[in-house]
């Protein structure tokens, strides 16, 4: 059995409880329209984090002695019981393995029947069930934490969550699609809430522009950045413009937002010829495939964002290229109340699941569960 082992991680890995070397104020805060807005300079509050956590399970799913090789790890998540899925999109399957990192069992496979699913990159483990997002299918299918089929969700308006949160007893569901609209396509991003039978009771946004297909333009303008703690909404403006998320309470109303000064970073050659070549495929338009003329010139202000069980952000910031090739480590920015309180250095994906911590290191194909 795995034997648990009780560490600090002070490599600037994961934020702490313990707050050291108060140095300055590093924010300001003023109330707009009955809004808080924070807005925060460059560098954190604290000059040191520390968490105590406990390593619990250690799996290498890079083994060549699995029976099926995991491809792609879209999404991994964790139930109850301490047992680990790990979502393959690109070969619809979920990998079951123990609390000990042991192989227990894989399930799904790609198809449109019971069971089967097409290019699912999320889910949601809540009570032990397994939610998939199914834009192919169009419906939500779900599983039990034994891998049995439990049935599917089917959206008849066409506005099926691209991607589950969990809020409270309720839902969060983010959504992109393109739709025609009088033979003109549009590119529509809403967010709403659901109530625990997966029906829409709040629209957070809605939001629609044209697309037109024979100009340049950039996929990744498409992009919802979310994340639930069980008390709010988080939402990351997906802009190169600005630093901003903005904090809804469970009810949808908006009551924090957060600013950050930040450093404009140009995109290199490189990146732009790789999400050209990640999109080149990925869009159809009434029927036909389109070749992108992709088009930007500055970065996303960030790249993901998540939240903590007592409810802290994190964000990963966009990173200059130069620093990537001189193989510097990426970082998150970590909020508290709003404040910027810490930098954690760490490159690896980081995510936070059924109040355990999950470090995926996609390189050595290791992935790492810590209580917290």
């Amino acid at each position: 059995m795995l034997k648990r082992l009780l560490m600090v991680l002070v490599i600037a890995l994961l934020i702490g409880c313990n707050q050291k070397g108060k140095e300055h104020t590093n924010y300001e805060k003023r109330i707009v329209d009955g809004v808080e807005n924070v807005i925060n300079n460059s560098q954190p509050l604290y000059a040191e984090f520390k968490l105590d956590t406990t390593l619990t399970t250690t799996i290498n799913y890079g083994d060549s002695n699995l029976t099926i090789p995991i491809k792609n790890v879209s999404d991994i998540s964790v139930d109850s019981k301490g047992n680990i899925f790990i979502l393959d999109g690109v070969e619809s399957k979920i990998h079951k393995f123990n609390s000990e990192g042991k192989y227990i069992k894989h399930f799904g496979r790609n198809g449109s029947g019971p069971g089967e699913f097409s290019y699912c990159y999320s889910m949601l483990l809540k009570k032990d069930s397994i939610y998939l997002p199914n834009r192919m299918l169009n419906n939500i299918i779900t599983f039990n934490s034994d891998g049995n089929f439990c049935g599917n969700m089917t959206f008849n308006d066409g506005k099926i969550p691209d991607q589950l949160f969990t809020l409270g007893d309720n839902y969060v569901g983010s959504n992109c699609r393109i739709d025609y609209i009088k033979g003109t396509p549009k590119s529509i991003k809403n967010l709403q809430i659901y109530d625990k039978n997966l029906k829409p009771v709040k629209t957070i946004f809605n939001l629609d522009s044209e697309r037109d297909f024979a100009q340049p333009f950039n996929p990744t303008d498409d992009n919802i950045l979310c994340a639930t703690n069980g008390k709010n909404i988080i939402i990351g403006h997906n802009s190169d413009k600005k630093y901003q998320i903005d904090i809804y309470d469970r009810e949808g109303n908006l009551k924090q937002v957060i600013r950050k000064k930040f450093r404009k970073i140009l995109m290199s050659k490189k990146e732009i010829e790789r999400l050209n070549t990640m999109y080149y495929y990925n869009i159809v338009s009434q029927g036909k495939k389109v070749e992108i003329k992709f088009k930007a010139k500055y970065k996303k202000a960030f790249r993901s964002l998540s939240s903590d069980k007592h409810g802290r952000i994190w964000v990963y910031p966009a990173r200059d290229h130069k620093v990537i090739e001189h193989g510097e480590k990426g970082y998150y920015d970590i909020f508290e109340d709003g404040v910027n309180i810490a930098r954690a250095t760490i490159d690896k994906r980081v995510l936070f699941k059924n109040d355990k911590i999950i470090i995926q290191n996609g390189e050595k194909s290791i992935i790492r569960v810590y209580n917290y």
